[in-house]
């Protein structure tokens, strides 16, 4: 379900993927990203031309198709109806402004998602195992046939949200608002709900 990205075999995947942003070349290349995002617009080919300049020998790639900007930080941006198709594996969104946006399908393994504002955003096949969505506002979010194993969604705002298809499996929703959420023919085993669940849940 969702898509593979390529896997890292140098231990922490986190380090060497974020390395690649703190130095002068990463810093522009993700000031050049971030504007890209925020036009709106599909901006994949000016995107993957602005990542070339951080490329790092030793560091895996990610899917073909792809863009890779895994372990960026974008803590707090405003990436509003954002369209991109990409690995964000790794990367620190806590606080940004999802909401509307696209992200079909795009990597989320162990990325921080805390506190994002994402109200009708599209993550419908995101692979996101291990992620964090603590306390994120995610209602009417479509996350359906995602891949959610070991994710955290406590405290989030889930109201009217699709789950459909999804693999949840030890996923944590103790506290979030799940009223009208749907979880229909969503592999649910050992995930975490307050109990009892709320009116309008579909398992």
């Amino acid at each position: 379900m969702g898509t593979k990205f390529a896997e890292n075999k140098m231990g922490d995947p986190s380090i060497a993927f974020a390395r690649r942003w703190k130095n002068p070349p990463g810093l522009e290349t993700r000031a050049r990203v971030i504007a890209l995002l925020k036009t709106g617009k599909d901006r994949y080919q000016e995107i993957k031309r602005a990542l070339a300049n951080i490329e790092v020998p030793g560091v895996p790639t990610c899917d073909v198709g792809w863009l890779d900007l895994r372990g960026i930080e974008l803590v707090g941006v405003d990436l509003q109806r954002c369209i991109v198709r990409a690995d964000f594996a790794h990367a620190t969104l806590d606080r940004s402004d999802l909401r509307g946006a696209d992200l079909l399908y795009c990597g989320f393994a162990q990325a921080s998602l805390r506190n994002v504002q994402a109200r009708a955003v599209i993550m419908g096949g995101i692979e996101a195992s291990g992620a964090r969505f603590d306390g994120a506002d995610l209602p009417g979010a479509n996350l359906s046939n995602a891949s959610l194993s070991d994710a955290s969604f406590r405290g989030a705002n889930l109201e009217g949200a699709m789950l459909d298809l999804a693999t949840i499996v030890r996923a944590d929703f103790r506290g979030a608002r799940l009223t009208a959420a749907r979880f229909e023919h969503t592999s649910i085993a050992g995930a975490l709900f307050d109990s009892p669940m709320p009116e309008g849940v579909k398992l």
